[in-house]
């Protein structure tokens, strides 16, 4: 296996040593598995009064750039965060990490849940398809399915 990207490093100072999460998260992993925990980091700094970034695209780029990069000193791989997070925000304050390592550990249920591949996964299942003669395909008996 390769170098521990930050977030890996994070979690694992974190606590989640030895699993699947503080070592092998990629954002492939993240993107697809982890919806819940990327929907929270976004409502949680990307709206509201203590706003830390222009967006959710923004938020998303952020926490891909933390999945992706390896950290400068895996004993503070905060400090990794802090300077990407510099590079993001329009006007960076002190409160930031405090409130990422917040973050990070009431999301620690959902991180733990990614581990354990008890994701929710959603799926659409369409009973069948017909085509009305005018390249129009209708698409009946959709059911939408929320497994576990």
């Amino acid at each position: 296996m390769g170098q521990m990207t930050i977030l890996e490093a994070v979690l694992s100072l974190a606590g989640f040593t030895g699993s699947s999460i503080a070592g092998g998260l990629t954002w492939d992993i993240l993107k697809h598995s982890g919806a819940k925990i990327i929907r929270s980091f976004k409502s949680r700094f990307a709206s509201g009064e203590k706003k830390r970034f222009s967006g959710e695209e923004e938020c998303e780029e952020f926490l891909k750039e933390l999945a992706e990069k390896t950290p400068n000193s895996r004993k503070n791989p905060y400090k990794d965060v802090k300077i990407i997070y510099e590079d993001y925000a329009q006007n960076p304050d002190e409160d930031f990490i405090a409130e990422f390592q917040q973050w990070i550990e009431a999301s620690k249920i959902s991180f733990e849940q990614m581990r354990d591949g008890n994701v929710q996964p959603v799926s659409v299942r369409i009973g069948h398809q017909e085509n009305t003669g005018s390249g129009t395909i209708v698409n009946a008996g959709i059911i939408n399915h929320n497994y576990r």
